[in-house]
């Protein structure tokens, strides 16, 4: 019976520090994608795309197709340089000269990392000059299919005032599939004044055990089998 223990042992920490050394990581770096527009509907391609801290100042040529939006800029961070299944749309900064609604959509895709559940974090800025009329909602979305701008929502603001700052996050539900996307949405809307309004938002993985954790458990318990049948040999 000790035989049999020692051996399930033995082989059990050969697996689980097997589990922890084969975990799968996000280890390159992601394309991320930038999609605009004045109406709810995304792009069917992107404005721009990048890698792993993304910026993004719009140039005059590009702003001519989007009504009263005299300014924007963007950035945004993925994997790497924060670890897998995590997204940061950092900063989205749009400036507008009359009343204009302005859609912005960041999708980073090819993530491999699972977790159990995501944490949105939204923010908005207070809106300049003079805490200017209008709202912000702000969404987060995955697609299982590594989807741009859009999927299954995993969570949405409030109606954010432009004239207050205002945070909120909430707790979602699980991601599954072997290769999803991340989605971050503004919707910006501005007064007859129009003004400038910056907004970010964050998406993080709620990790399950940690790889190493289970590679130096399971490490700990094949020694130990190992060392109890070479005492007893």
């Amino acid at each position: 019976m000790r035989k049999l223990l020692l051996a399930t042992v033995t082989v059990s920490g050969a697996v689980l520090a097997a589990g922890g050394v084969l975990w799968p990581h996000d280890a390159n770096a992601l394309i991320i994608s930038l999609g605009v527009s004045n109406t709810s509907t995304p792009p069917v391609t992107p404005l721009a795309s990048g890698t792993s801290i993304f910026t993004y100042t719009a140039p005059p040529s590009s702003l001519g197709g989007l009504v009263g939006i005299s300014a924007l800029a963007v950035t945004g961070t993925g994997t790497p340089p924060l670890p897998g299944g995590s997204f940061d749309s950092t900063t989205i900064d749009v400036s507008a000269t009359t009343g204009a609604t302005l859609f912005v959509w960041l999708t980073e895709r090819g993530i491999t990392s699972p977790f159990p559940q995501y944490l949105s974090g939204f923010t908005n800025d207070i809106c300049t000059p003079g805490g200017c009329s209008g709202s912000v909602v702000e969404s987060t979305f995955y697609s299982t299919t590594n989807g741009l701008f859009g999927g299954t929502t995993l969570g949405t603001s409030p109606a954010f005032p432009l004239q207050t700052l205002a945070t909120s996050a909430s707790l979602n539900n699980a991601v599954t599939g072997p290769t999803y996307s991340l989605t971050t949405e503004y919707a910006i809307t501005f007064g007859p004044a129009g003004g400038s309004a910056v907004d970010a938002i964050t998406i993080t993985g709620v990790k399950v055990p940690e790889p190493a954790s289970l590679a130096l458990l399971g490490t700990a318990l094949f020694g130990l089998g190992a060392l109890r049948r070479r005492r007893r040999t």
